[in-house]
């Protein structure tokens, strides 16, 4: 009985000494802003803004759709208890672990709203790229709001015709802009509604040159993300990999030996590594993503 608890601390050991070892590798990265130079856009060449659109097909919003609540808590329950039951050959609990499922409306519901903040955000640029020229061409706010309607594509596209209602309706372009910022929340219409409302205040804000320097900015910011994901994109991949192997080797020796590693699942302090060790893994998977993540480095 001692040899196998022993073996089952050798392998809470060997996950928690992977964990720190991808922490490691994932510390050693080192980006250097100076290599990010301007490049000619070509929105037909955009593999990221092709991507964006069919992700925004295929994604719905489901918070309002019982239904489609319904079905992916069960499907999530579903595959979370054959893991489980994979790993630790328990059905009690698999029925446990199956509850984690019930988190999956909201993972799905954060990956569509991820993904509909990012195609935004790129169709952003080249309403901010239109804007711009007419602006430039002599042209006014009304004008300038008519040709990015008329060109960009959904979702953007009825937010910009709202905006263009608004002033012809008589509502001053400050508050358009304002409600605009409200309803499509980045940090580059916040901008646009604080330059729109200075010009109407008055002050000489140059439009067009604002609206190329969000553009600017946007491209910079997408290089930079770009950039950022290519030289983490291997510690990430690591950090799932060093993360799944434990279990994975957990459930070959469950399927071999499972005398020798039933302990694990039985006894009190075999239990207690092993709960230690996914807690100490599910931390460290999330660290490491925080500390991958683009935003921390903007």
């Amino acid at each position: 009985m001692n040899s196998e608890i022993i073996a089952a601390a050798a392998l809470s050991w060997v996950a928690v000494t992977s964990f720190v070892y991808a922490l490691g590798q994932i510390s050693k990265r080192d980006i250097n802003a100076s290599r990010f130079a301007a490049y000619t856009y070509d929105p037909s060449q955009d593999k990221d803004l092709k991507k964006a659109r069919k992700d925004e097909k295929r994604k719905k919003e489901i918070a309002v759709n019982p239904s489609k609540t319904l079905l992916l808590s069960l499907a999530g329950m579903i595959v979370f208890f054959f893991l489980a039951y994979i790993v630790v050959g328990s059905f009690t609990a698999s029925i446990t672990v199956s509850l984690a499922g019930l988190l999956t409306p909201k993972l799905w519901l954060g990956w569509h709203k991820r993904g509909q903040e990012k195609l935004l955000t790129l169709q952003l640029e080249q309403a901010m790229e239109m804007m711009s020229a007419v602006l430039n061409s002599g042209g006014g706010i009304p004008a300038a709001l008519e040709k990015a309607a008329n060109d960009i594509p959904q979702p953007l596209k009825s937010e910009l015709a709202q905006t263009l209602a608004e002033i012809k309706l008589g509502i001053s372009a400050s508050e358009a802009f304002k409600n605009f910022s409200e309803r499509v929340r980045l940090q580059e219409t916040s901008i646009i509604s604080m330059a729109v409302e200075l010009k109407q205040s008055g002050m000489p804000v140059n439009l067009a040159t604002v609206f190329q320097q969000v553009q600017d900015s946007i491209r910079a910011r997408k290089v930079f993300e770009q950039e950022v994901s290519s030289i983490t994109s291997e510690n990430r991949m690591a950090g799932w990999i060093v993360a799944a192997v434990p279990f994975i080797t957990i459930a070959i020796v469950r399927n071999m030996a499972p005398e020798f590693i039933k302990p694990l699942f039985t006894e009190p302090i075999g239990i207690t590594i092993f709960i230690t060790c996914v807690l100490v893994i599910c931390a460290g998977v999330f660290w490491i993503m925080k500390m991958a993540d683009a935003k921390n480095f903007s």
